[in-house]
């Protein structure tokens, strides 16, 4: 389903976009992926960063970098097996963030685990996050005219996010030599 808003613009992971004071890097693949490409687009982006930009946010996970260490054996053993393309790709994505070069606010943002609301599970609500993100964007200088549709729509990115990246991971794949699916 596309998200339409007329304060939202959107594009194919192969397009330059234009002028952007904030980005907001919130892919990821999933269980059992054998080509997780999210370290790939941020990489693109980060090459073509707007000059306008102030701020890069980066949805990771926990149990990348550091947060491993106090990790319990379920984040474990999801980052050791079957969400360890995952995870490689994580690494990656923060690695590209915290070493880009540019004088500019960065964000990495690890919840545990992303919930559609509240759970009896130690969880993190996508509108929390999303939230979160945007009072990290209006800090550094950008505020918008209509912030809750602009929260709905980073909501429902991270809702709509995987099945985008999919569809979008068949075509880079193809368009790499790498005709298989995921």
């Amino acid at each position: 389903e596309l998200i339409e808003d007329k304060n939202l613009d959107v594009y194919s992971y192969f397009d330059k976009i234009k002028d952007y004071q904030s980005i907001v890097f919130c892919t990821g693949g999933t269980a059992f992926e054998k080509l997780d490409l999210s370290d790939v687009l941020t990489e693109k982006y980060l090459n073509e960063l707007s000059d306008k930009c102030r701020s890069i946010h980066l949805v990771s996970a926990y149990g990348v970098g550091d947060s491993i260490k106090e990790a319990n054996l379920g984040i474990v053993s999801m980052r050791n097996w079957y969400l360890k393309e995952v995870y490689r790709a994580k690494e990656r994505q923060e690695e590209l963030v915290n070493n880009y070069k540019k004088d500019i606010k960065k964000f990495i943002y690890r919840p545990k685990v992303l919930s559609y609301g509240d759970t009896i599970f130690d969880s993190t609500p996508r509108q929390v996050l999303a939230e979160e993100i945007l009072k990290n964007i209006e800090h550094v200088g950008y505020s918008h005219e209509n912030r809750s549709a602009v929260s709905k729509d980073i909501q429902n990115v991270f809702s709509l996010g995987y099945e985008h990246l999919k569809i979008t991971q068949r075509t880079t794949k193809k368009r790499l030599g790498k005709a298989t699916d995921s």
